[in-house]
């Protein structure tokens, strides 16, 4: 194993090691525990012709059970790269970002992970893609099960195929490669203003300085950029001790983790479902309209987390859970049936869902849920003590509750 001091490099003595591989870079501060069911994890990962990737620790400052952790999974590691001075949770992960550098493509994992065993098959399978695809920038081993900005599960149902597209970036395993991060890099350095427009919620702009995610989905918005996701995660967040930016909140809980595919169905993203930066759904197959209305899906916006601004809106026509009334409204349909675009595809009208103009667009409205049974499932809830809450109050009442903890869970 080698050990590195503040990125002095040392000997290999790895075997059954091959270039041509990506890179799996852990980075560690003060979790050793979170460490070792990583490192753990790792080991059940099954690695074609049991031919295994580098590994590498980086470790951001002397933490001892950390590093006596890192010593302890010998067999495992590569190499072993300690951080003397405390570099902060972003310059960390930055840091790790630049040996792409050195290795072309890494796959980075924050120490409170753990790992499918069917990881290495996604990734031989995706990075080709991902690369080969100029508006592509990373990969994500996380399905953004849940909405960022909102407590509100995903339209994930409307997905074509085991992968999909996102204009934002997961803290929950990442995968990057030379190109697109040395442009990220370039942006970042010479490029980035803070005082720009982004195309974001208002939640993410405020992220703090510490929030290396927060920069990313800046650029990925400012490049028109996007994540390649799978459908199903690949890595599941254990919540752990407390991290920088979670203040004591614990992860979410992933199902069909296990779950090994034989081979993934992966398609281009001009094929592919896409989601916003937002992470709303965007629809392009025009297609697809409503037919009573003659109007084309790939003219209206979603606002189903209700977080954008009229300056957000881009299409002609928004779908939103905000209230408008009936000067303003086109069309309202039922969100009871469980699925919002089924429903509008079906033309099943009812109250929840309101189709209204762009130039009619109210950001203010209230959000009226008091006749709708919904069910949210806390995304910091384990899963032990996964907590499935209905309610029927107001949305406005919900979301201010829950707001504080949305904002510390997703900041990266």
């Amino acid at each position: 194993m080698n050990v590195a001091i503040n990125n002095k490099p040392a000997r290999n003595s790895i075997d059954a090691i091959t270039n041509d591989l990506p890179v799996f870079i852990i980075t560690a501060y003060n979790r050793p525990k979170d460490l070792a069911s990583l490192l753990s994890s790792f080991e059940t990962v099954c690695f074609f012709n049991k031919v295994r990737p580098k590994l590498i620790v980086s470790i951001d400052g002397n933490n001892d059970e950390v590093i006596n952790t890192a010593n302890s999974y010998s067999h495992l590691i590569h190499e072993i790269i300690i951080h003397g001075d405390r570099l902060g949770l972003k310059n960390h992960i930055l840091r790790c970002g630049d040996l792409t550098d050195k290795y072309d493509t890494i796959v980075m994992l924050e120490d409170d992970l753990v790992l499918s065993p069917n990881v290495f098959k996604y990734l031989v399978q995706t990075i080709p893609l991902a690369k080969s695809q100029v508006n592509v920038a990373s990969i994500s081993l996380y399905n953004f099960q849940y909405n960022d900005f909102a407590p509100f599960k995903n339209s994930l149902d409307e997905v074509n195929g085991d992968i999909y597209y996102v204009k934002s970036v997961s803290s929950w395993g990442q995968v990057w490669w030379k190109e697109k991060w040395d442009e990220f890099r370039t942006w970042l350095e010479n490029e980035y203003n803070a005082s720009e427009y982004y195309r974001l919620p208002e939640r993410v702009k405020k992220w703090p300085d510490t929030s290396w995610k927060k920069l990313f989905n800046f650029w990925l918005t400012y490049k028109d950029y996007y994540s390649l996701v799978p459908k199903q995660s690949l890595a599941l967040c254990t919540g752990g001790q407390t991290g920088t930016n979670m203040s004591g909140i614990i992860g979410v809980s992933f199902s069909n983790t296990r779950n090994i595919l034989s081979s993934y169905n992966v398609s281009e993203i001009d094929g592919s479902t896409i989601f916003d930066s937002f992470l709303e759904l965007d629809i392009r197959d025009n297609s697809m309209v409503l037919k009573d209305l003659n109007i084309r899906l790939s003219d209206v916006e979603f606002d189903l987390a209700c977080a954008k601004n009229k300056k957000d809106i881009y299409k002609e026509y928004v779908l939103t859970r905000r209230f408008h009334k009936n000067n303003h409204l086109i069309a309202s349909y039922d969100i009871n049936l469980g699925n919002p675009l089924l429903s509008v595809m079906l033309g099943i009208r009812g109250e929840g869902l309101y189709l209204v103009r762009k130039e009619g667009f109210q950001e203010n409205a209230e959000v009226k849920l008091t006749n709708t049974f919904i069910r949210l499932q806390l995304p910091w809830i384990s899963s032990k003590r996964l907590l499935k809450c209905s309610f029927q109050v107001s949305f406005s009442a919900v979301f201010k509750s829950l707001a504080s903890k949305l904002t510390k869970i997703n900041q990266g």
